[in-house]
């Protein structure tokens, strides 16, 4: 049984949160999380790798903006049995990003674009917390645009 029939069948309060493309400090670029590896290539003045064409586009969402939402959420009898999308706003195209990291880390990388034959999904990439249900409900326009901080390495 989804957990919004918990809430009209049973009263049981339910609240659910689908979070998107989430990013924040110590993550790593295992399980193709693109910035963290973008940045730890460009740092290392290695080329930074853009898988397909590079014109994917994927909305981020800062790992605070996504615990202020959730927090809001469970604060709020008025919200139960509702499904609210979590992430940030602001498109920005996978080779966009690539040359962003790279300014910002001052790094002399190469982009590499890899060519791919694996499709992309941009249904799943295109959830914003910006969306009108998530603003009304708990305040969050989600996005503190914040820019992943990039040690010069030592090694």
């Amino acid at each position: 049984m989804p957990c919004p029939s918990y809430w009209k069948e049973r009263k049981l309060p339910t609240v659910v949160g689908r979070l998107f493309t989430t990013v924040g400090p110590r993550q790593t670029g295992r399980y193709g999380m693109v910035i963290p590896r973008f940045v730890r290539q460009a740092i290392a003045n290695q080329p930074i790798t853009v898988y397909g064409d590079g014109s994917q586009s994927r909305v981020f969402c800062h790992v605070e903006d996504v615990v202020e939402a959730l927090v809001l959420l469970m604060g709020r009898e008025d919200v139960y049995g509702e499904v609210f999308n979590i992430g940030g706003e602001g498109e920005i195209t996978v080779m966009d990003l690539a040359e962003r990291v790279k300014q910002l880390a001052d790094s002399e990388s190469e982009i590499a674009v890899i060519p791919t034959t694996r499709p992309t999904s941009r249904a799943s990439r295109t959830c914003s917390a910006g969306s009108r249900t998530c603003r009304r409900s708990t305040g969050c326009s989600g996005g503190r645009r914040r820019t992943p901080s990039m040690p010069r390495s030592t090694t």
